[in-house]
């Protein structure tokens, strides 16, 4: 059976990193000794992988056809938490990926009904974000700045990831647009432009 990628997964995958390499390298030699996590997909059209994503497309690269898993049935809710406890090992995320993270963790918390019964529909958004901020040790404006990085072009979002000193200025910008819930078309200019003048 196929596996297929966790939902908007969050942590980046990247072959030619040295973690990835040093990984393929481990694999080679010994083999894969932690075994993948993964659930049924609910059509049953193979697996998800919910924690694993490196050791798979390490094992792919080592040459090997096959990836020791434990499957696991688990609801959305479960799968975001199993995924997030078992990357930490990897240490501190990349600005990217913390945005990535924090936004599949809004949309968890916005579909747990319990936790927004009296919520009243117009603050559910920032309801879940003041949740999502209390379990990341952050205030409700720095969750939301995160979750502004996604709309960035790809290119800016990678000097932000590169930690490069010049983009500080065009990025304090970026999280001062007003983006709102869909990102207006005329945002995004503004943001491909914001990109245009770090590359130059």
């Amino acid at each position: 059976n196929p596996f297929h990628t966790f939902r908007q997964h969050p942590f980046k995958v990247v072959d030619d990193s040295p973690r990835m390499q040093e990984l393929v390298t481990s694999i080679k030699a010994q083999g894969v000794f932690t075994p993948a996590t993964v659930r049924p997909e609910k059509d049953g059209s193979g697996y998800e992988i919910v924690a694993g994503h490196c050791r798979c497309r390490g094992s792919e690269l080592a040459g090997l056809t096959e990836l020791p898993c434990i499957v696991r049935e688990m609801t959305d809710h479960e799968a975001v938490q199993e995924m997030k406890n078992s990357n930490k090992q990897r240490g501190e995320p990349l600005p990217s990926e913390l945005a990535r993270l924090l936004d599949l963790e809004m949309e968890d918390i916005k579909h747990q009904g319990a936790r927004m019964k009296d919520v009243a529909e117009g603050d559910i958004g920032k309801r879940s974000a003041e949740i999502v901020g209390e379990n990341n040790g952050m205030n409700y404006k720095k969750v939301m700045r995160y979750i502004r990085l996604n709309y960035l072009v790809p290119e800016l979002l990678d000097k932000v990831d590169e930690n490069i000193k010049k983009i500080s200025a065009s990025t304090e910008q970026m999280m001062k647009l007003d983006l709102g819930a869909n990102c207006p078309i005329h945002t995004k200019d503004e943001i491909g432009t914001l990109a245009q003048n770090v590359n130059d």
